[in-house]
Protein backbone atom coordinates (compact mmCIF):
# COMPACT_ATOMS: atom_id res chain seq x y z
CA UNK A 1 0.00 0.00 0.00
CA UNK A 2 1.32 3.41 -0.95
CA UNK A 3 0.79 6.15 1.64
CA UNK A 4 0.49 9.63 0.09
CA UNK A 5 2.83 12.35 1.31
CA UNK A 6 1.20 15.20 3.23
CA UNK A 7 1.94 17.51 0.30
CA UNK A 8 -0.29 15.34 -1.94
CA UNK A 9 -3.47 16.07 0.04
CA UNK A 10 -6.18 16.42 -0.91
CA UNK A 11 -5.71 13.55 -3.35
CA UNK A 12 -8.40 13.77 -6.05
CA UNK A 13 -10.08 11.10 -8.14
CA UNK A 14 -11.15 11.89 -11.68
CA UNK A 15 -14.63 13.47 -11.77
CA UNK A 16 -17.18 10.69 -12.17
CA UNK A 17 -20.24 11.07 -14.39
CA UNK A 18 -23.46 9.62 -12.99
CA UNK A 19 -27.03 9.13 -14.17
CA UNK A 20 -30.18 8.37 -12.23
CA UNK A 21 -32.92 7.35 -14.61
CA UNK A 22 -35.68 4.74 -14.77
CA UNK A 23 -33.22 2.07 -15.93
CA UNK A 24 -30.86 2.73 -13.00
CA UNK A 25 -33.74 2.68 -10.51
CA UNK A 26 -35.06 -0.57 -11.96
CA UNK A 27 -31.61 -2.15 -11.51
CA UNK A 28 -31.60 -1.14 -7.84
CA UNK A 29 -35.15 -2.37 -7.30
CA UNK A 30 -34.30 -5.70 -8.92
CA UNK A 31 -31.13 -6.12 -6.85
CA UNK A 32 -33.01 -5.31 -3.64
CA UNK A 33 -36.19 -7.19 -4.67
CA UNK A 34 -38.03 -4.01 -3.88
CA UNK A 35 -41.49 -3.49 -5.40
CA UNK A 36 -42.06 0.20 -4.79
CA UNK A 37 -41.79 3.42 -6.76
CA UNK A 38 -39.61 5.04 -4.07
CA UNK A 39 -35.93 5.64 -4.76
CA UNK A 40 -33.96 3.07 -2.78
CA UNK A 41 -31.72 4.67 -0.13
CA UNK A 42 -28.71 2.85 -1.59
CA UNK A 43 -29.06 4.81 -4.85
CA UNK A 44 -26.42 7.22 -3.53
CA UNK A 45 -23.77 4.49 -3.68
CA UNK A 46 -23.39 5.29 -7.39
CA UNK A 47 -21.51 8.43 -6.35
CA UNK A 48 -18.72 6.51 -4.61
CA UNK A 49 -16.68 5.13 -7.52
CA UNK A 50 -14.06 7.82 -6.86
CA UNK A 51 -13.31 6.22 -3.48
CA UNK A 52 -12.59 2.92 -5.23
CA UNK A 53 -10.41 4.66 -7.82
CA UNK A 54 -8.19 6.24 -5.16
CA UNK A 55 -8.01 3.08 -3.05
CA UNK A 56 -7.00 1.05 -6.10
CA UNK A 57 -4.42 3.67 -7.16
CA UNK A 58 -2.87 3.40 -3.68
CA UNK A 59 -2.66 -0.39 -4.08
CA UNK A 60 -4.71 -1.11 -0.97
CA UNK A 61 -5.13 -4.84 -0.44
CA UNK A 62 -8.90 -5.25 -0.04
CA UNK A 63 -8.28 -8.26 2.23
CA UNK A 64 -6.90 -5.78 4.79
CA UNK A 65 -10.07 -3.68 4.87
CA UNK A 66 -11.30 -3.84 8.48
CA UNK A 67 -14.24 -1.44 8.48
CA UNK A 68 -16.00 1.21 6.43
CA UNK A 69 -18.48 3.87 7.49
CA UNK A 70 -20.42 6.37 5.43
CA UNK A 71 -22.44 9.44 6.25
CA UNK A 72 -24.61 11.23 3.73
CA UNK A 73 -25.69 14.86 3.83
CA UNK A 74 -28.49 15.48 1.37
CA UNK A 75 -28.81 18.72 -0.58
CA UNK A 76 -31.29 19.31 -3.36
CA UNK A 77 -33.90 16.61 -3.99
CA UNK A 78 -32.90 14.09 -6.62
CA UNK A 79 -35.38 14.09 -9.48
CA UNK A 80 -35.56 11.42 -12.16
CA UNK A 81 -34.00 11.60 -14.67
CA UNK A 82 -30.93 13.50 -13.50
CA UNK A 83 -27.29 13.32 -14.47
CA UNK A 84 -24.30 14.95 -12.93
CA UNK A 85 -20.77 14.71 -11.67
CA UNK A 86 -19.31 13.34 -8.45
CA UNK A 87 -15.93 14.55 -7.22
CA UNK A 88 -14.06 12.55 -4.59
CA UNK A 89 -11.03 13.54 -2.54
CA UNK A 90 -8.94 11.64 -0.05
CA UNK A 91 -8.67 14.30 2.63
CA UNK A 92 -6.34 12.58 5.07
CA UNK A 93 -4.71 9.32 6.14
CA UNK A 94 -3.82 8.75 9.76
CA UNK A 95 -2.01 5.80 11.34
CA UNK A 96 -3.26 4.60 14.75
CA UNK A 97 -3.37 1.22 16.46
CA UNK A 98 -1.74 -0.62 13.53
CA UNK A 99 -4.48 0.74 11.26
CA UNK A 100 -4.70 3.32 8.50
CA UNK A 101 -7.71 5.65 8.80
CA UNK A 102 -8.56 6.97 5.33
CA UNK A 103 -10.96 9.94 5.19
CA UNK A 104 -12.77 10.61 1.91
CA UNK A 105 -15.32 13.19 0.86
CA UNK A 106 -17.51 12.99 -2.24
CA UNK A 107 -19.64 15.84 -3.55
CA UNK A 108 -22.23 15.02 -6.22
CA UNK A 109 -23.76 17.85 -8.21
CA UNK A 110 -26.52 17.86 -10.79
CA UNK A 111 -25.39 19.07 -14.22
CA UNK A 112 -28.44 21.20 -14.99
CA UNK A 113 -28.56 23.25 -11.78
CA UNK A 114 -25.05 22.68 -10.38
CA UNK A 115 -26.84 22.11 -7.07
CA UNK A 116 -25.28 19.73 -4.57
CA UNK A 117 -27.39 16.58 -4.51
CA UNK A 118 -25.42 14.75 -1.84
CA UNK A 119 -22.19 15.09 0.13
CA UNK A 120 -20.75 11.82 1.37
CA UNK A 121 -18.07 11.24 3.96
CA UNK A 122 -16.45 7.83 3.92
CA UNK A 123 -14.00 6.41 6.44
CA UNK A 124 -12.05 3.25 5.64
CA UNK A 125 -10.01 1.40 8.24
CA UNK A 126 -7.24 -0.65 6.66
CA UNK A 127 -4.97 -2.99 8.60
CA UNK A 128 -1.31 -2.07 8.21
CA UNK A 129 0.87 -4.59 6.42
CA UNK A 130 3.72 -3.79 8.82
CA UNK A 131 4.08 -2.23 12.27
CA UNK A 132 4.76 1.35 11.16
CA UNK A 133 4.46 3.18 7.85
Amino acid sequence: MRIPEKTEFPLRARPQKWVVDDIQIEKFHKALRWNTSILPPTIYSIFLSGVFEIVNDLKVDWKNLLHATQAFEYGEPLSVPTEGTAETVLKDVKFRAKTYWMQFETVATANASRAVVVRSKTLLLVKAESEMP
